[in-house]
């Protein structure tokens, strides 16, 4: 896809500061955990940019529902599945899709299919309103 950085390419770019990152991408998905990427997200918002260099900034509630900005005001459901977070768009269902996340302490990464979607970190609360 146009404008999408590759995984190598995109961690490059990440900088000294997610040096701890790049040594997670080398391990399986399968040591993240499901209940580990819960306990990352929920409650937390997710502020960071896209390949693309747009801001994103999605809080993810308790309730399962998340609202923020990713290229426009987004919002509706996330889970996690497997090694997987997973968005629901409420405004439009054809952009739902679940993505790989790469932890490193409070530092996380999405990707799909190993190319890097977007990088930041996730802070306590709901920092996007």
């Amino acid at each position: 896809m146009v404008g999408r950085r590759t995984l190598a390419t995109g961690l490059a770019v990440m900088g000294a500061g997610l040096a701890g990152l790049a040594a997670c991408v080398s391990q399986p998905a399968a040591t993240v955990t499901p209940a580990a990427l819960e306990a990352a997200f929920a409650g937390h918002s997710y502020v960071g940019t896209q390949a693309d260099g747009a801001a994103v900034c999605i809080h993810h509630a308790v309730d399962g529902t998340f609202v923020g900005r990713a290229g426009g005001l987004v919002s509706g459901t996330w889970a996690i599945r497997e090694d997987r977070l997973c968005y629901s768009y409420a405004r439009n269902p054809d952009l739902s899709a679940c993505r790989q996340v790469v932890l490193a302490g409070n530092r996380a990464a999405l990707l799909e299919d190993g190319t890097l979607l977007s990088q930041g970190h996730l802070a306590e609360g709901n920092v996007c309103a």
